[in-house]
């Protein structure tokens, strides 16, 4: 299956991904002594930052089996 996200879901996501809500996740992550600085976590997008968006949003992905 096929998900499809418009114009305002990026912009909100993009959003997300610059927000001090991320950037305190990221902070206060509790392995975060075992990975790389926060500067560089930063510069990357995790799969769970699609999944705090999407719950923030109120909005949900197919399960994995429909998404084949």
């Amino acid at each position: 299956m096929v998900t499809y996200f418009n114009k305002k879901d990026l912009v909100s996501f993009g959003k997300y991904l610059l927000s001090d809500e991320r950037t305190e996740k990221i902070v206060n992550h509790p392995q975060a002594s075992k990975m790389p600085p926060v500067k560089e976590r930063l510069k990357m997008i995790h799969d769970t930052d699609l999944a705090n968006w999407l719950e923030k949003c109120g909005k949900k992905l197919p399960p994995k089996e429909e998404q084949s």
